[in-house]
């Protein structure tokens, strides 16, 4: 193939890109929202806790309900909603407000209103460890996004569902929802989340016993939360690290190390949450009971009391577990009704970890006392859970091998789908070369029409130009003819009778005026500029009716007054339709009717004549003419002519 015929393909790809690209141009938006007034002090994180805040909301909520301005409601809504996902607290007034208005207006307001709306009712679900009603909210939300890949919201959508999925033991599902989540932070560039992510990615490889690609994560998990400077997720991150070190039996300093640091980050922190003081007095009496401080011990449990947030399913039992420690350090002795509550509540999550942790506790408890018949019951109780958590391991094994599988599979289907996009793409190609050739073939087409129409249109003019100065001639003729005919006559006989001394009176005098004033009139209306073109129009009129054996009738509302000259161009243009009518039509009445206002002009000719076909007249002087006036003074000239009459009009929009 030659250099020149591939740049061709080449262009022609680009151009059929291109024009692609302009279909499917999405609309601008950047349109600014008209946020109401309260928006920006209600969804600030600090104003939660100022005593005001619940009636600022409810008084701004109310208002724009009763104004029905409902976006702006919505406004109000996601403002709070994005206080309550801040502080991870649960609203079931909020909640219930939310479900009331999307089941109401949720047709009167916008997408992307509808998605935050909904994704706030899906996390207050989660909260309140709803999990499938939460589910089936977020998934709803993230029908509302235009740019899914884009929308922050359609990413903690995936995110709640993945720690979701994660808790129900569907790892597949959870790992599938993380990297949706990932992929979005990512596209944004919004470092804080994706480190966010790296905690539910570590919570799955916990679940899935990959130690190495869980310190990995939370690793990922505290860089990306410095880079941003998140303290919520720095929080986060020393938590996680906490609770890993005290779940796979780390040393206790390792504990305290990340403790005092999540306590130092919450004492400069200006909004503390109070789920990371929770977190951090939880974690603080675990040190203080394993090295047997019974104050500190105690102060945590307070402490734990103090900020715990009873909709949230780990506090509790992260409460109940201190209790439980606490009991047996400085008691001597487990409480047996604490500890059978959280074993019941273990097996009713199937959360299996922790109730093997909880009974090897207790079968280490009954063995220091030599209890070795109840040690041996919490023992087999042990093992049979420990087996529940191994098939839960091996099904998560399982899953894993399934995923590997299916993404060898997919790497094929990808390896086949880029040949048959590699054939599409040599079909678009000549598709494209041939949508050009003929888009080309088109223009060509087109300015061949054009060139063809401006000859004509030139062709038209001379004949014009030609047929006018033949008829200046012709007119010269006949005022010549008239001048000798007449005015000459009059002046010769004039003459002789002054030769002769004979006597001229008035009246012979006056008819050779007459005569001259005829003809003047012919070549400019008299007096045209001081009577104007009502007077003249009629005087025109009855000039003709006496000269011929057609009836004209004139009606004529000439309010909006043109320029003389604008006037002299309507009147020969009526001059010329009735000289036609009078040569051509052999009609017997004729009507004028001119009408004019602020808006418009319009003169109207009919006739009663024989009429004739305007196509076969076009082009002829006389028609000619009168377009060409007509055109002078910004109008358009319409004819409508069949067997029972003609009607000329003349139409000007000012």
């Amino acid at each position: 193939m030659s250099v020149s015929k591939k740049a061709f393909y080449f262009f022609s790809f680009l151009l059929f890109l291109l024009l692609l690209i302009s279909c499917n141009k999405d609309e601008d938006e950047s349109v600014t929202k008209n946020f109401p007034e309260e928006f920006e002090w209600l969804k600030t994180w600090g104003n939660y806790k100022d005593s005001s805040y619940q009636e600022v909301y409810e008084k701004a909520l109310n208002k724009y309900l009763a104004e029905e301005d409902y976006e702006k409601t919505a406004y109000i809504l996601a403002a709070k909603g994005n206080v309550l996902d801040y502080n991870l607290v649960l609203d079931t007034i909020y909640l219930e407000q939310c479900l009331d208005f999307i089941g109401k207006y949720g047709k009167s307001i916008s997408d992307n209103s509808n998605l935050e709306i909904r994704y706030f009712i899906g996390s207050q679900l989660d909260f309140n460890n709803e999990v499938i009603k939460s589910e089936k909210w977020l998934l709803d939300a993230i029908r509302y996004a235009s740019k899914p890949k884009e929308s922050k919201l359609v990413g903690f959508s995936y995110m709640i569902m993945a720690s979701q999925q994660k808790i129900k033991s569907q790892l597949d599902t959870a790992q599938i929802y993380a990297y949706r989540a990932l992929e979005i932070f990512e596209n944004n560039k919004d470092t804080a989340n994706i480190g966010m992510m790296q905690y539910n990615l570590f919570r799955i490889a916990t679940s899935l016993g990959d130690n190495q690609a869980a310190d990995m994560a939370l690793k990922k998990m505290l860089s990306f939360a410095k880079i941003a400077r998140d303290t919520h997720n720095i929080c986060f991150s020393y938590t996680s690290y906490a609770l890993n070190a005290a779940n796979t039996d780390t040393t206790f300093n390792q504990i305290k190390l990340y403790t005092d640091s999540l306590k130092n980050i919450i004492d400069l922190w200006s909004y503390p949450v109070s789920h990371y003081k929770f977190m951090a007095s939880y974690l603080s009496g675990l040190y203080s009971t394993h090295f047997g401080n019974v104050e500190q011990s105690l102060a945590a449990i307070n402490d734990c009391e103090k900020y715990i947030n009873l909709s949230d399913r780990y506090h509790t039992y992260y409460l109940k577990n201190l209790k439980l420690l606490y009991s047996f350090s400085f008691n001597e002795s487990f409480d047996e009704r604490l500890f059978n509550e959280m074993i019941e509540e273990t097996k009713s999550k199937k959360d299996y970890y922790r109730g093997v942790k909880l009974l090897g506790s207790m079968v280490f408890y009954k063995e220091e006392r030599k209890d070795y018949r109840e040690a041996y019951i919490y023992l087999n109780e042990k093992i049979a859970l420990r087996d529940s958590l191994w098939n839960k391991d091996l099904k998560s094994k399982i899953i894993e091998f399934e995923k590997k599988y299916e993404t060898a599979k997919k790497e094929q289907k990808i390896a086949e789908q880029k040949q048959v996009i590699s054939e599409r793409n040599t079909q678009l190609i000549s598709l494209a070369s041939f949508i050009l050739t003929a888009i080309l073939a088109f223009i060509i087409y087109l300015n061949y029409r054009k060139r063809l129409a401006i000859k004509k249109e030139q062709a038209l003019q001379e004949q014009f130009t030609q047929d006018l100065l033949q008829n200046t001639e012709d007119e010269r003729s006949r005022i010549a003819g008239d001048l000798h005919d007449s005015v000459n006559n009059y002046l010769l006989q004039l003459s002789n009778k002054v030769k002769e001394g004979k006597n001229i009176n008035y009246f012979e005098i006056n008819e050779a005026i007459n005569s001259i004033r005829n003809i003047s009139h012919d070549l400019f209306p008299a007096m045209f500029e001081n009577v104007g073109l009502e007077l003249s129009i009629k005087n025109l009129c009855q000039k003709m009716m006496e000269n011929s054996t057609l009836k004209i009738s004139a009606q004529i509302q000439y309010e909006n007054k043109v320029g003389t000259k604008q006037e002299l161009q309507i009147y020969r243009i009526i001059q010329e339709a009735l000289n036609n009518i009078i040569k051509h039509s052999m009609a017997t009445h004729a009507f004028v009717k001119v009408v004019s206002n602020e808006d418009t002009l319009e003169v109207s000719i009919k006739d009663n004549g024989k009429g004739f076909n305007p196509e076969d007249k076009k082009g002829s002087f006389g028609i000619t003419n009168m377009q060409q006036r007509a055109k002078s003074i910004q109008a358009n000239i319409n004819i409508d002519s069949n067997e029972k009459g003609t009607q000329l009009l003349l139409k000007r929009i000012f």
